[in-house]
């Protein structure tokens, strides 16, 4: 009797032994699974988060900062819109209102920014702006800042790669793969800051 008890002892214990184990097996794969998506699929997204979005003021503060483009003191937020991209560095448009002059502004700008080159006078026919902020200039689907000139217009404008330099862009049309622009645009009693900051 005592051996027919052992035996069955013994009988229980390996499957509870073999239970344990496929429930410990179970629990990995689970947890493996789970691993997998936040380690392959989580970086991807959803493909709704790409293209166009308007961004809001700190998503902007955030953005300008990391692609080292200071906005300065007094200058204030209006919109800002992202190209947000499925590989690659994202692109930014956005638009500030400027305290004080056409002149004040464009130094506020320059001292603010001084990796740049100096600012220059131009015209809304120039490439830098033409290329990058006019309605003519953007794809499908774009919902920020669109410049429209007047005959009173006042544009003064610079292009860098502010957070890696890359060399001369004295051969480039418009503005370049991650490449920043800050055009100043005066306009009757209103003066603006806008940006580009071009991704890949």
């Amino acid at each position: 009797m005592s051996a027919e008890v052992g035996q069955r002892r013994r009988g229980l214990r390996v499957a509870l032994i073999t239970l344990a184990a496929v429930l410990l097996a179970g629990a990995l794969a689970f947890v493996g699974w789970i691993a997998w998506i936040v380690i392959v699929v989580g970086p991807f997204g959803d493909p709704d988060d790409y293209g166009y979005h308007r961004i809001d003021e700190q998503a902007a503060v955030e953005a300008m900062d990391y692609r080292e483009v200071a906005i300065p003191d007094g200058f204030q937020f209006e919109q800002m819109t992202a190209l947000i991209q499925f590989s690659g560095a994202d692109s930014y448009w956005g638009r500030y209102r400027a305290p004080g002059t056409f002149e004040q502004a464009a130094a506020a700008v320059a001292a603010a920014n001084p990796a740049f080159p100096a600012l220059r006078s131009t015209t809304c026919d120039d490439d830098v702006v033409a290329r990058g902020f006019t309605r003519e200039s953007v794809n499908d689907g774009y919902n920020g800042p669109v410049l429209e000139c007047a005959a009173d217009t006042r544009l003064a404008v610079t292009t860098a790669w502010a957070g890696s330099p890359g060399g001369s862009l004295d051969n480039w049309v418009g503005t370049p793969a991650d490449a920043e622009t800050l055009l100043v645009v005066g306009a009757g009693n209103r003066v603006e800051l806008w940006v580009l900051s071009q991704g890949h």
